[in-house]
């Protein structure tokens, strides 16, 4: 619903004593539709694009499209599904490839691990390749 939509839904459920609604037209809002063109701040074409986007949008014309694009769709056929053929649900079907990487990765980081350790172990306590020894040591 739009902001319009909304306020007339407001007005129905309050009163009309409650909500104020603006009339149609130009002159009741500050921007009826929002146009943006993403353009660096030195853009020397600035004003002219501001210009054609005030243009576009006063005289209806944006209003115009929207309206020819609605009466497009609303013309064309859509196939309806029904929601259960689009929805499924993940089980450990869809999902079994992540969890082969995920048990992959636990026994490299596991092997990884072990390898370091005895590594560690190894170079502490047993300094047979140690070329750095000096004979008179402190």
């Amino acid at each position: 619903m739009t902001l319009r939509d909304t306020l007339r839904y407001g007005r129905l459920i309050f009163g009309e004593q409650y909500l104020y609604l603006p009339t149609e037209n130009m002159d009741s809002s500050m921007f009826s539709n929002f146009i943006a063109i993403a353009v660096r701040p030195e853009f020397p074409y600035y004003k002219q694009f501001d210009n054609a986007a005030q243009w576009l949008t006063k005289y209806g014309l944006v209003d115009h499209w929207k309206e020819e694009q609605y009466r497009r769709l609303t013309k064309s056929k859509f196939v309806a599904t029904k929601t259960n053929e689009l929805i499924t649900a993940f089980d450990l079907k869809h999902l079994k490839s992540f969890l082969v990487i995920y048990l992959n990765c636990i026994l490299f980081s596991t092997i990884v691990f072990t390898f370091e350790t005895i590594w560690k172990y190894f170079d502490g306590n047993c300094r047979l390749f140690d070329t750095n020894r000096t004979s008179n040591r402190i």
